[in-house]
């Protein structure tokens, strides 16, 4: 009997032998993977640094398409303003001819012509 209790308890020695040693490769493998985890954080990090990068040249990229189109919008201002101008100018004298035709008319009409 002292024999079995013996061998039992080798055994159960065994058992947590093999259990700290089950333990602490387990602690070795969540090393590995807090490191790894560290590692990936890292690369997100610089990943997101270069995302911000590439926003802020969009960014400045956008600014100068707006410059371009205000100055381009001050462009079509300018031209449609002389376009207006040029526009009154010869309707006034289309207006003028005609009032002239119509008074002409009007004196031959009246036999003054």
């Amino acid at each position: 009997v002292d024999k079995r209790f013996e061998q039992v308890d080798k055994r159960f020695e065994q058992v947590d032998e093999n259990f700290k040693e089950f333990r602490k490769e387990v602690d070795k493998r969540f090393e590995q993977v807090d490191k790894r985890f560290e590692q990936v954080d890292e690369n997100f990090k610089e990943f997101r640094k270069e995302v911000d990068k590439r926003f802020e040249q969009v960014d400045k990229r956008f600014e100068q398409v707006i410059s371009s189109i205000d100055r381009l919008g001050e462009k079509i201002d300018n031209k449609v303003e002389k376009t207006r101008d040029f526009t009154i100018r010869m309707f006034t004298i289309a207006v003028g001819i005609s009032f002239l035709g119509a008074v002409g008319g009007f004196l031959k009409i009246l036999g003054i012509l």
